[in-house]
């Protein structure tokens, strides 16, 4: 009897043992495959799903065998195995579920109705005339060593851009929270605005605090969009979450034919992941995207022409040491830049091991100003997803590839060398270049 009892219950272990360990280590070696910078994420996934079903199968085969053990032995270890196996099994019976549901999704998306032409993607500039835009915005400006600077460049740049009329500023939280990004944008629009030739300086709205979806409620930035949008055709220049973007077209549908196109901060190859230094383990997300994913799958899908400005491009761009002591000696919105980034700076060159940072905002001023400087291409995108990436919030991308079924987009991924110096000129003394 003794040797009955001892082997019922070693079986009636298996009944969340088995399913438990397969699932971790399923977990752990898809985790591996994903961040291994491959293009095999999807087979990954759908080989995944399919262990999981199996592991599924053969821990309820267990969960029975144990209840058979319990009814036989009346032991009460079995019992306990029996309730384990239910919940493990149950668990990964709702992660196969929801995985497949995501795949399903993933893949089974209509084509959109408008197909643009390179030409709507390219702004018309013209100087002396100058491109209406509202930049939408989450700037952090260095206020802490990890938090970079990208955003205040693009303000700067975009102040000091003779091709721009910048209509409005609005803030979204991203890089900071809302409320800081609305202050620190006011204080730099504030206190540099007025010296630029854009007289006076653009208003200034605060939105969205935390990712619009279910609700999309109103902000003082959205309403605002909304009404300079009724007025005349306006370029958004989206360098945070879209949520702000998101919220006027769900709330507002009547002026989204005059979004004449979006510049947003975002999008990649599948597979590819944002390593911005030399460990491979260390990874930035497809931040703006993943900020606010319902957002982005918004915009994706709203017909509006979207320019892509992802990292692979913000690789041709480095601000280095050098760069930052030209603005050290510079007027005072050049200095103001160069206190701000010098610790952000440091952190990539002790943390990163790199000689500098990349601008990625900086760049979307950059298309709208100068784009004959950009080489890109239409591509068809989509939200990508990755179920063993999820749970780490790096599992929703934006993904650009020509195999995709999806919205066209205008995906940029190159850059003229000369770029750089151009808009330096322009930080050191609102030189054109």
């Amino acid at each position: 009897m003794i040797d009955h009892t001892q082997k019922a219950i070693h079986t009636c272990k298996y009944s969340w043992l088995f399913p438990l360990a397969g699932f971790v280590l399923t977990f752990v070696g898809g985790l591996g495959f994903s961040l291994s910078n491959q293009d095999i994420r999807i087979n990954v996934q759908r080989i995944g799903l399919v262990v999981f079903a199996i592991l599924t199968g053969v821990g309820f085969y267990y969960t029975l065998q144990a209840f058979r053990h319990f009814k036989i032995y009346r032991i009460k270890a079995c019992f306990y195995h029996v309730v384990g196996g239910l919940l493990v099994n149950l668990f990964l019976v709702l992660m196969t579920v929801i995985g497949v549901g995501a795949l399903y999704t993933f893949n089974h998306h209509s084509d959109p109705l408008t197909i643009h032409s390179v030409k709507a993607f390219k702004p018309s500039i013209s100087y002396p005339s100058k491109l209406p835009v509202w930049i939408d915005t989450d700037p952090a400006c260095g206020e802490g060593e990890t938090d970079d600077v990208d955003d205040c460049w693009a303000l700067i740049a975009a102040l000091r851009s003779p091709e721009l009329d910048i209509r409005g500023i609005s803030t979204v939280f991203g890089n900071t929270k809302g409320e800081k990004g609305f202050q620190i944008a006011r204080q730099a629009i504030t206190h540099f605005g007025g010296s630029y030739p854009s007289h006076p300086p653009p208003p200034i709205f605060e939105g969205s605090l935390s990712p619009g979806n279910p609700d999309w409620k109103s902000t003082q930035a959205s309403e605002a969009l909304a009404s300079a949008l009724r007025k005349e055709k306006l370029t958004l220049i989206a360098q945070g979450p879209l949520t702000n973007v998101a919220t006027v077209l769900i709330n507002h549908p009547d002026v989204v034919g005059n979004i004449e196109r979006i510049v947003m901060i975002g999008g990649k190859h599948p597979g590819d992941l944002f390593h911005p230094g030399e460990q491979w383990w260390f990874h930035f997300r497809d931040f703006n995207v993943c900020k606010d994913t319902p957002a982005t799958q918004i915009v994706l899908y709203s017909g509006v022409p979207l320019i892509l400005i992802p990292f692979e491009l913000a690789t041709h761009l480095v601000i280095t040491r050098s760069d930052l002591k030209r603005l050290e000696l510079g007027d005072e919105v050049a200095r103001w830049l160069y206190r701000g980034s010098e610790p952000w700076l440091s952190f990539w060159e002790n943390k990163l091991h790199k000689e500098g940072f990349h601008p990625f905002d900086l760049l979307a001023i950059g298309y709208v100003t100068l784009p004959d400087m950009f080489t890109c291409k239409v591509s068809p995108a989509r939200i990508g997803f990755s179920l063993f990436l999820e749970p780490l919030g790096m599992g929703r991308d934006l993904e650009v590839a020509p195999y995709i079924r999806g919205p066209r987009v205008y995906y940029c991924f190159d850059l003229n060398p000369r770029f750089k110096e151009v808009f330096i000129r322009r930080l050191l003394n609102n030189t054109p270049g």
